[in-house]
């Protein structure tokens, strides 16, 4: 993992690309996880800086494979889709400001958002489904509210 940014003189010390090691929010088992998420800084403000992750060439061998950099967007605990550039075996990316940003598989990472019904829709009966709900009251009274819905799947 690398960065390509123009900087003050004084900048040039705070520059930092650290590997992220918490495994709560990057674990491996990230659906189309590559490697390892990078936490880039510098003290100060830049333009546009161009991160860089370089990756195992045996991926290219497989005709799914999508690189892609994702920007962790702490404020809403999600990933956001960078433009990704491939050459090679490295991925890069523009970007306006430093985070934490991480090289997934597209192609893994989006299929594990599809959900597929996959249940056998014969020789179902319909089901009764109830809810109950308690509610306390004034003077030990409570409400009872109750509803009962057959469903068929």
């Amino acid at each position: 993992t690398s960065v390509e940014v123009e900087l003050e003189g004084n900048q040039v010390e705070t520059l930092s690309v650290e590997k992220v090691e918490n495994t709560t929010l990057f674990p491996e088992e990230i659906p189309g996880y590559i490697g390892g998420a990078y936490d880039f800084s510098v003290s100060g403000t830049f333009d546009t800086a161009k991160i860089n992750f370089e990756f195992d060439q045996e991926f290219l061998n497989d005709e799914s494979f999508d690189p892609i950099i994702y920007y962790f967007n702490e404020e809403e605990q999600e990933f956001e889709e960078l433009n990704t550039t491939v050459i090679g075996n490295v991925a890069s990316a523009e970007v306006t400001h430093f985070s934490k940003y991480i090289l997934l598989n597209r192609t893994v990472y989006q299929n594990s958002f599809k959900w597929q019904d996959v249940w056998d829709k014969r020789n179902n009966l319909p089901s009764l489904i109830e809810f109950t709900i308690k509610i306390p009251g004034s003077n030990n009274q409570e409400k009872i509210y109750q509803h009962t819905s057959m469903v068929s799947f």
